[in-house]
């Protein structure tokens, strides 16, 4: 079975690391996309972040990228909660 990227992201970061956010229940982290190279917001596992914890993370997003959009459709790596500011 293939590693999750996004898992080998969490475990050894090879991109920007824009800011940890691990006190909250649905801790995430903000680093550039290794693909499309913009900010993404992935939360360190593969459980589905609450309605709460993924408006935390939106809010971190917007506050920390102004001029970015939220785009929460995953497209390469489905099965792990994470979304791309554009």
């Amino acid at each position: 079975m293939k590693n999750c990227d996004l898992c080998d992201i969490m475990n050894n970061i090879h991109t920007t690391l824009h800011g940890m956010y691990l006190e909250e229940k649905d801790p995430f982290i903000i680093v550039d996309c290794n693909t499309c190279y913009v900010p993404m917001v992935v939360f360190v596992n593969h459980n589905e972040p609450s309605a709460q914890g993924l408006q935390k993370a939106i809010e971190v997003a917007e506050e920390n990228f102004p001029d970015k959009r939220v785009d929460l459709k995953r497209r390469k790596i489905p099965n792990h909660p994470h979304f791309h500011l554009r």
